[in-house]
């Protein structure tokens, strides 16, 4: 049974590959193509219940959303229950969101988020504003009118408030940054872009992968495929390989599909494939 699931952009932009028709390829650099900012208000509510035993968490976004090129503005709802051995660390489990209308789905898994000597924005004449003052970190798959699932971090800044004796609310805003990858150079053969894995691990330290999610330029051969493709999720395994894991996708006109494995750097954070 998994127990924990861990989401983990293991590289912001696949290493940059010349094509087969590219081998006397100028020099490229990888940048950022566009950055997305989106800004709104957050409100998450912990409830204690069944006798202290188990914590419920309901986590509310309310305004614009940009990941991976789209857009989207409303509010991205969810609820989450932590049982007794979960609420020690007072992350918020896993749990399902979506928009009112469903455009937008996904899931989420969240945590405190409070770097020591973040104190920029506390007025510390106060003390009771210092002690209120908790920020949230939220890992987030989202899809868009069921597109490509896409991971980002959704930080969050609140104050707290007492509902009741076994009730508290934590409000304030998130903020949300969504860069996507491009190439300079004077030669477009070349493979680029954002890369995601997806890890899940039990108690048996045994580790689920995928899945793997590419976004950018890819070369097979002479052809130049330009878009997304998603693996299936793989075994579970032990160790640092990534096993096989079917991969696919289509964009303007072309369908690729096949095969993807990997080796896992723990270290450098890196996957070569």
């Amino acid at each position: 049974m998994l127990t924990r699931r861990r989401i983990t952009t293991l590289a912001a932009a696949v290493a940059v590959c010349a094509g087969a028709a590219a081998s006397n390829a100028a020099p490229v650099s990888v940048h950022p193509k566009s950055i997305q900012v989106s800004r709104g208000d957050v409100t998450i509510t912990r409830t204690s219940v069944s006798d202290a035993q188990e914590v419920d968490y309901t986590v509310s976004f309310v305004g614009p959303l940009k990941v991976h090129g789209w857009s989207h503005t409303g509010a991205l709802t969810g609820t989450s229950s932590a049982v007794i051995w979960e609420t020690f660390t007072d992350n918020i489990p896993n749990f399902d969101v979506a928009t009112a209308d469903r455009v937008v789905t996904g899931q989420c898994a969240g945590g405190p988020d409070n770097p020591v000597d973040d104190t920029t924005t506390v007025d510390l004449s106060d003390a009771r504003d210092l002690l209120n003052r908790h920020g949230y970190s939220f890992d987030c798959v989202l899809s868009h009118d069921g597109g490509t699932p896409w991971q980002v971090i959704i930080k969050a800044q609140t104050q707290q408030s007492e509902l009741s004796p076994d009730s508290t609310r934590f409000s304030g805003t998130y903020s949300v940054t969504d860069a996507e990858t491009s190439v300079v150079g004077l030669d477009e053969n070349v493979t680029y872009g954002d890369a995601q894995l997806t890890e899940y691990t039990d108690d048996g330290g045994g580790v689920q992968w995928g899945p793997l999610r590419l976004s950018g330029q890819i070369m097979i051969g002479t052809t130049r495929y330009r878009g997304d493709l998603v693996t299936d999720t793989g075994p579970y395994v032990f160790g640092g390989s990534i096993p096989d894991m079917t991969v696919s996708g289509s964009a303007n006109g072309l369908t690729v599909s096949g095969d993807c494995s990997g080796v896992i750097d723990g270290v450098l954070s890196q996957v070569t494939w």
